[in-house]
């Protein structure tokens, strides 16, 4: 799969580090705030196309997938931009600012058909949902029915919220 970055921090590094790890992994574009970092960050991972505008990038024809690390408070508006152009999106955490730009982010995902995915390790680790349940047995069925949507009974959607170890979800509840 064809990705380009938006971000050239340390984290970017390390998920292109890992990428490489996959077969069928291609760095294809990069995207930073200079066109000087741009061009660094694509040369010392051997990216062909470097941009300082997301919107460019995303409509190069050039990319299948984005990895945002871009600070937190674009994420929303940088994954909506790159999935209602169809490209998919792994988005570094927190997913957004809020609850509602996470339910447009959704809205974008289902209406463009593309996957939405907040870069939460944590949440692919066989112990996760067990550690949960450690943490607040009266939780019941916990269950995750996509990547940001956990179900959880009522009665503990708050502590959830707080305790979700940096998580942004929507919660909704469950019969116990």
């Amino acid at each position: 799969m064809r990705f380009g970055v938006i971000g050239t921090n340390w984290i970017t590094e390390e998920f292109i580090q890992a990428g490489h790890t996959v077969e069928g992994f291609s760095l294809q574009a990069v995207c930073s705030r200079t066109l000087e970092r741009a061009k660094e960050f694509a040369a010392k991972f051997a990216a062909p196309f470097f941009y300082t505008n997301p919107a460019e990038m995303a409509a190069s024809g050039q990319i299948d997938a984005v990895y945002i690390a871009s600070p937190n408070c674009f994420h929303a508006e940088q994954a909506i931009l790159c999935m209602s152009l169809g490209l998919h999106v792994l988005c570094e955490k927190p997913l957004a600012s809020n609850a509602d730009e996470v339910e447009a982010m959704l809205a974008a995902a289902k209406k463009h058909d593309v996957l939405l995915m907040e870069a939460v390790k944590s949440t692919l680790v066989p112990n996760f949902f067990l550690r949960f349940r450690t943490i607040c047995p009266s939780w019941g069925k916990f269950a995750a029915s996509s990547p940001a949507i956990a179900s959880i009974p009522p009665a503990t959607m708050r502590i959830a919220r707080a305790r979700c170890c940096g998580l942004l979800t929507r919660l909704t509840p469950t019969e116990p």
